[in-house]
């Protein structure tokens, strides 16, 4: 039976792995602490591509940034209770 032989990791691979680990909880721990709050994020900074989708709510929308949008000719108006038309 063949005996593979285990030799210990060179002294550059330990410390390549320690700097590897050392970056990674880095950057966990900075994304984590770096933006606290709203005020610390520039006006018009995040946009649509930045935004997880269905992640957004109603009380994160201001209503009067809304608009009605024109659809071949005519504009959709939901109004309060209003249920959705069939299809």
């Amino acid at each position: 039976m063949p005996r593979t032989v285990r030799r210990r990791p060179s002294a550059a691979l330990v410390v390549a792995l320690v700097a590897l680990l050392a970056s990674l909880a880095g950057s966990a721990v900075a994304a984590g602490t770096i933006i606290k709050s709203n005020s610390q994020v520039a006006s018009n900074t995040i946009t649509s591509r930045n935004v997880v989708a269905e992640s957004l709510t109603g009380a994160d929308i201001a209503e009067s940034t809304l608009t009605t949008v024109p659809l071949g000719g005519y504009e959709i108006v939901r109004t309060e209770g209003a249920s959705p038309a069939p299809r």
